[in-house]
Formats: C-alpha cells, sequence, structure tokens
C-alpha cells in the first residue's frame, strides 16, 4: 500500500470517532519551527539536555519540536498532560510510556530533514520511520553491509535510475519493523528480507527461519515528495493507517496545556 502524499488530511488533534487503530502524523518543521519556544516548553530536563547533544542548530530544533508535537499528540490520545506525561527509554533506546497497560497506546516517532512522523497505536507495537532521499548516498555500499541477498538481487534488477529511491524505501521498511520489535541494534537488518509485490504497491516483511515467527503488517508511504516513510506493527490483519497531518498550533494549543 502505497498513501501519496495529499492524502494526509490536517488536523489539529485526534478525530473524536475513528475506526481504524493506526494513526500517523506527519510534522513539517518548516512550517511548525516558528513555534520552537512553545514545543520546548512542553519538555522535561532530560528531554532538553538530550537536545542539546545536538550541535548543529537544525538538529536540536528537530528533536525540540519533534518531542513536542509527540508529547501534544500524546497527550490528546491519552487525555493525559503533555507536560505531565512521563515518558521513559527501554534498553534498547525505543520512547513509551513509563506506566504501560495491555489496551495503552503504544507510539513510535522519526524525523529527517524537515519531517518529523508520529505514530500511534491501539493494536500492538509500532515502529515508524522516514528518511529523505539525499542524492550522493552511497547506497551500494550500505546495500552490501545491511541488506539481506534476496533484497540485494531484488535491488541490482532495478534499472538504474530506479535504485535509489528503492533503496531508501527497503531502508525505511527495515529500520520500521526493527522499531516495532523493540530490538535496536540487537536485531541483525540482514535477519530478514522486505518483499514489495510485482505491482509496487504491496509490501510484507519475511524473517529469516532462525527467527521465531513474528505476526507483522507493513506499509510504505510518502507523507512528502522525496520521503519515503515506512510503519510497521505486530497484528496479523493488514495494516491501514489513517494519516494526518499535524496543524500549524494556534496559541490555544500550548495555552491548553
Amino acid at each position: 500500500m502505497n498513501k501519496q502524499t495529499d492524502n494526509w488530511l490536517e488536523r489539529k488533534r485526534p478525530p473524536v470517532h475513528s475506526t481504524a487503530q493506526v494513526h500517523l502524523w506527519r510534522v513539517d518543521l518548516s512550517r511548525h519551527r516558528a513555534f520552537l519556544q512553545e514545543y520546548a516548553r512542553l519538555l522535561r530536563p532530560v528531554e532538553h539536555k538530550r537536545a542539546a547533544r545536538f550541535r548543529p542548530e537544525d538538529d536540536r530544533c528537530r528533536s525540540m519540536v519533534g518531542r513536542g508535537a509527540l508529547r501534544l499528540l500524546l497527550a490528546a490520545y491519552t487525555g493525559g498532560n503533555p507536560r505531565e506525561l512521563e515518558l521513559k527509554t527501554t534498553p534498547n533506546g525505543k520512547p513509551v510510556l513509563a506506566e504501560e497497560t495491555p489496551h495503552a497506546v503504544r507510539f513510535n516517532v522519526s524525523h529527517s530533514g524537515d519531517m518529523v512522523l508520529c505514530g500511534f497505536s491501539r493494536e500492538g507495537d509500532i515502529g515508524v520511520d522516514v528518511e529523505h532521499i539525499r542524492t550522493h548516498t552511497d547506497y551500494q555500499k550500505l546495500t552490501a553491509r545491511f541488506f539481506s541477498s534476496v533484497e540485494t538481487d531484488w535491488l541490482c534488477a532495478l534499472p538504474e535510475s530506479r535504485r535509489l529511491r528503492a533503496f531508501y524505501e527497503l531502508w525505511v521498511c527495515k529500520e520500521a519493523v526493527i522499531k516495532a520489535l523493540g530490538g535496536g541494534l540487537s536485531v541483525p537488518l540482514d535477519s530478514f528480507s522486505i518483499l514489495f509485490s510485482s505491482t509496487g504497491h504491496g509490501v510484507r516483511v519475511k524473517f529469516n527461519d532462525e527467527m521465531t515467527p513474528v505476526k507483522m503488517a507493513l506499509c510504505l508511504l510518502y507523507p512528502a515528495a522525496d520521503y519515503p516513510a515506512a510503519v510497521a506493527c505486530l497484528k496479523d490483519t493488514p495494516l491501514e493507517p489513517e494519516t494526518y497531518s499535524l496543524a500549524i498550533p494556534d496559541g490555544k494549543a500550548f495555552d491548553e496545556t
């Protein structure tokens, strides 16, 4: 499934009534950067400290706006206050609610360039990834190092003009799967393969025989041109996420928190 860039409905908060169990939100930093100070006030001291580790100013801004937007949306899904939400990080670096319950919303976040992608699920653990396509990427070296033989053969069989974009599409799918599994670097990238249908609109994951069988649904999307993204969820039914674009705050969004 491929969602085009014009299918992302602009909203300030999640819909009250929705049958979809997985929601994706894009945050355009080129538009939300003007509210850096407002987003920064939502963060905890440890989050400010983490953002300060980024030396380029753009990276610090991306970290703070992305985290602030995540808190705003997460509060809307949980009914909490964005400033008071208790988040923690798993040993493998995945952010989670400090007090998880069996029916708690699962979430994940990724950012690249001017794009932040937030995913929320009530069906199972979720992983999201987004990447800005960089034309000078040495994708051949990265493919040889990280991809399975199945993926490498598929990529090499494509016309050369198609390979760079296909590499990024594979990469975001693999990263989303790893994040959904919560394994971080403990899950080798070549321990599973991303398989695209002949039409190019379907995508699925196939784990190597030595791995424990896992039910995984996967979806490839484009929140913006040249920004391939993927969402993976631990579920055994097709993944049909609803996609939204976070609207520009009107001031009340922060005053009401």
